[in-house]
């Protein structure tokens, strides 16, 4: 097996495998090999001289706060000098923008994720700045006025700025619709935020004289939920020099990624303006972030770049045995396995940049939505695999691993982000499955599947897996949403597994030197995807319901270990009430109440001396020593309602055997943890 390094591979596969060069020509823009090459070249050497070298200290030294000033570390001052004198932030950004000149150099993405994962295998930390802002470049190139663009686009292509992307607050992860920040009109056309952030990668540092806040607010007047969001842009310091109502109100204390400032930002009637239309922000703001996501996928392959290099030089030198432990069999074997997972993500990663590129070179809708679909497995599956890579790089490195002079600690520390950043790998699968899969009723996917295996004939049986799985999926989603949404990052993990055998095969084909890294994927760790695509929801288990019929309950998922408490989602077929007493899941206990958690599909309680009446979603009913009846009152055929069995206001946590025996009664099995 010829051993090639990270920049032969990019180049090989930007060449070779997505024929960059053919799909510039097309598109009347020609990128010639060579061109590439040289790119690679001198973006390998500015990680391998700036970054590789002070990595570890850099990460031992960490972003601080410092009397209101965010610092970091010493050797990233000269990095990012250079990095703006090499025009690196502008390598994809366009020239102009409404007849505007912004600076950007127009390359292809697949080439600008190329460089990302060279710099960010040199300092995860350090690469964060120029995603970030990369994404800012591409919402204002698309959202923001002319004027805006004017204003705010050279700064950034030039990367004399920075930019920042503010969604999460305390109350507001992954639900957005609980965004709290507020945008009031300052009566000049201007408006003034209040509110605070969280998380906010680079959100404040030392590196330029400014950086560009993308927020996320609401309006006085705006609608709840999401509908109700709009974006807004804020510069730290104003045209006029002024220093912006704004600041960093701390830096989380990290697992990894030590020296990119994660801050709480606050805004205390910051100026700002709008970017886009009032209660459109998450548009704008979803086009930042689906850069990122492709981003965010190239981190867990770098992740896995790095973990490779550290783990390949440690064991070509450590001699154990009378020889070095790089040819111990099972040494070989951690080592094969994260050079085929890393170029398989790196392959199937350039692949979506390729697709984006026909995109927009050549109007190509069939891209776009291959660009759709690939975007949450990249993000996803690249970056499992990257932590999985780390992992691995730290048995090669057996014991010395497990310390942090060696570095393969600190790769692990940071990959370990990647899989929560911009919507973390759980919500990539949703949206593989609830979006991308059943937008076209799986046209897409089975056309890509079946591009796969024409490709490769040892890629047949995981793709007639994956087309079962695909089939199941749009089968079960119709009629049971929750059973395909517990099965979605299954269905994305196969999904991954089969695209990466997929590139490594057209690899192969072109060039025999990755033949034998291909067989050994193919071989070796392809049947994982045969093995998780055939992995099915359980059925439905049924427990008594009070001597009536058989009530059936979906096993829970979701037991709370500070509570022991279940969650439940019953069938509609429930044609007899259930009355609290022995054998009832309903149990009398003063400590529970009964929390409607999804659409309870016309469900009714009826209380004594209370009267009846629907259940709301959210709404809670407690169990308090009364006969209970849960009728039916129209319930459709595919109605799931759900629901959670929670203690009571101001109620102890239950004992962990009343716990046990309460879940056992709701539904088997039901994993009970001890209460903390």
């Amino acid at each position: 097996m010829t051993a090639t390094t990270q920049a032969e591979d990019l180049v090989f596969g930007l060449t070779r495998v997505i024929d960059l060069p053919g799909l510039t020509a097309a598109g009347g823009a020609a990128l010639g090999a060579e061109d590439i090459a040289a790119i690679l070249g001198e973006a390998e050497k500015f990680a391998r001289d700036l970054l590789w070298p002070h990595s570890q200290a850099a990460d031992r030294e960490g972003a601080r706060l410092e009397n209101g000033v965010v610092r970091t570390p010493e050797s990233y001052k000269p990095a990012y000098r250079a990095w703006i004198e090499g025009g690196w932030q502008g390598l994809a950004a366009p020239a102009e923008v409404n007849g505007v000149e912004v600076g950007g150099q127009e390359l292809p993405q697949a080439l600008w994720m190329a460089v990302s994962e060279i710099v960010t295998s040199g300092d995860m930390s350090f690469s964060l700045c120029p995603l970030l802002s990369a994404g800012a470049i591409e919402a204002l190139a698309r959202f923001a006025t002319p004027a805006q663009q004017a204003a705010w686009l050279p700064k950034l292509v030039s990367g004399e700025w920075t930019g920042t992307m503010n969604l999460t607050e305390p109350q507001a992860g992954s639900d957005l619709s609980q965004v709290r920040t507020k945008a009031e009109p300052d009566g000049t056309g201007g408006y003034r935020i209040t509110g605070q952030k969280i998380y906010i990668t680079w959100g404040d540092h030392d590196l330029t004289e400014n950086t560009l806040h993308l927020i996320l607010a609401r309006l006085p007047d705006a609608p709840p939920g999401t509908r109700g969001i709009s974006l807004f842009a804020a510069p730290k310091v104003l045209p006029d020099g002024r220093r912006n109502a704004l600041r960093c109100g701390g830096l989380e204390k990290k697992m990894g990624i030590h020296a990119s400032p994660t801050c709480v930002m606050l805004y205390e009637g910051a100026e700002a303006e709008l970017v886009g239309e009032p209660n459109r922000g998450l548009n704008a703001m979803f086009a930042m972030m689906n850069a990122a996501r492709l981003g965010v996928g190239v981190e867990g392959v770098a992740q896995g770049a790095r973990a490779l290099a550290l783990a390949e030089a440690y064991a070509a030198e450590r001699v154990q045995g009378g020889q070095p432990i790089a040819r111990h069999a099972d040494v070989a074997r951690m080592l094969a396995e994260i050079r085929a997972i890393t170029l398989a993500g790196r392959l199937l990663a350039l692949e979506a940049g390729a697709a984006l590129d026909r995109h927009r070179l050549l109007g190509d809708a069939e891209a776009e939505a291959r660009v759709a679909l690939l975007t949450p497995i990249v993000k996803a599956w690249c970056t499992d695999r990257g932590v999985d890579c780390a992992s691995l790089g730290i048995q090669v490195h057996g014991g010395m691993g497990f310390v942090e002079d060696a570095g393969a600690a600190q790769v692990l520390r940071d990959a370990r982000i990647a899989p929560i950043y911009e919507g973390t790998n759980g919500i990539q699968a949703l949206d593989l499955v609830g979006r991308k899969l059943f937008r076209d009723g799986g046209a897409h996917m089975r056309g890509l599947l079946a591009e796969v295996k024409a490709a490769d004939p040892r890629l047949a049986e995981a793709v007639a897996a994956m087309t079962r799985a695909t089939d199941w999926m749009l089968e079960r989603g119709l009629k049971d949403a929750d059973a395909a949404q517990a099965s979605a990052a299954a269905y994305l993990d196969a999904a991954g597994w089969t695209l990466g055998g997929w590139m490594l095969a057209r690899a192969a084909a072109a060039d025999a030197r990755y033949a034998p890294l291909a067989g050994f994927y193919l071989a070796r760790l392809l049947p994982r995807a045969a093995s998780i695509s055939a992995t099915r929801a359980a059925k439905p288990k049924s427990i008594p319901c009070g001597g009536a019929k058989a009530h059936p309950v979906r096993r829970s998922r979701n037991a709370s270990p500070a509570t022991g408490a279940c969650s439940v989602v019953c069938k509609s077929r429930l044609t007899l009430p259930c009355q609290s007493g022995v054998g009832n899941p309903l149990v009398n206990s003063p400590k529970l109440r009964f929390i409607a958690t999804g659409n309870m599909c016309g469900w009714a309680f009826a209380r004594p001396g209370r009267g009846d009446g629907p259940v709301q979603l959210g709404s809670s009913m407690a169990i308090a020593g009364r006969t209970w009846t849960v009728p039916v009152a129209s319930a459709g055929r595919n109605c799931a309602p759900s629901g959670e069995f929670r203690p009571r206001r101001r109620a102890a946590p239950l004992p962990e055997q009343a716990a046990a025996r309460i879940c056992r009664r709701l539904t088997r099995p039901c994993r009970i943890d001890r209460p903390s």
